[in-house]
């Protein structure tokens, strides 16, 4: 994918994440966990947890402890947030949020930190056949903007490393926590949960009750097939 390709991609993307969104809740999941010798990781996702321009990190916790009750777990009373953020800093309606982010881990650093990892989507469809998109998605993969052949396996990278004095709750969201959130959380469907890219893209239309917006649902689509061709996940469906 040429620069061009890129600018329009981004600058398409805009047009779709203009509007803020206040913390909801009830749009939180429990993706995966892991245990380890001394502790257990937990990898959630969610949409952005801010509310009145103020980050609400009492909210988020209670919020976090009520999903790990709701599948019998409780919530490790030393824990540490990784708060995964995949919002992007060129978009009116999220630099706020984004700055309110910053200034809450900036002064609370014990507590946790951020990093930040913008997504974009593509507005670039896979071609229907095959034989053109195993010849197309390494390289596709290698100048896609969102990189997901990288940030999947840090993410699992991040939730299986184990901490002898701490348990992480890494907390994984974009806006809405729909469909930059819905594209991340489908490629780790996938790629540790054995999904399909159906299945994937289902757990995440029932979010919201409405569909992936189409660029998110493009990137997942090529990232199942980087998986098929290039990852040796020969019985993945990508349709």
């Amino acid at each position: 994918m040429n620069s061009t390709i890129k600018l329009i991609t981004i600058f398409c993307c805009v047009n779709m994440f203009v509007m803020g969104e206040d913390f909801h809740p009830n749009r939180t999941r429990l993706i995966n966990t892991h245990r380890g010798k001394y502790n257990t990781n937990y990898l959630f996702r969610g949409n952005m947890p801010v509310l009145n321009g103020k980050f609400c990190y009492d909210k988020l916790i209670d919020n976090l402890r009520a999903v790990l009750h709701s599948h019998n777990m409780t919530l490790p009373a030393n824990s540490y947030i990784l708060d995964l953020t995949y919002v992007n800093s060129y978009v009116p309606g999220e630099i706020e949020d984004l700055k309110a982010e910053e200034l809450f881990w900036d002064e609370n650093a014990k507590l946790g930190h951020m990093l930040h990892s913008p997504i974009v989507g593509s507005t670039i469809r896979p071609p229907a056949d095959n034989t053109v998109v195993k010849y197309m998605v390494k390289e596709y993969m290698t100048h896609s903007l969102d990189r997901l052949d990288l940030k999947i396996p840090f993410l699992h990278q991040l939730l299986t490393t184990e901490y002898a004095d701490v348990s992480w709750l890494i907390y994984s969201h974009c806006e809405a926590g729909v469909d930059r959130t819905g594209e991340v959380s489908g490629a780790y469907y996938m790629e540790y949960m054995s999904m399909s890219f159906e299945d994937a893209v289902k757990v995440d239309n029932h979010i919201v009750n409405r569909d992936m917006y189409v660029d998110s649902r493009n990137e997942l689509q090529w990232y199942c097939y980087y998986l098929k061709f290039e990852k040796g996940m020969k019985d993945i469906i990508c349709v």
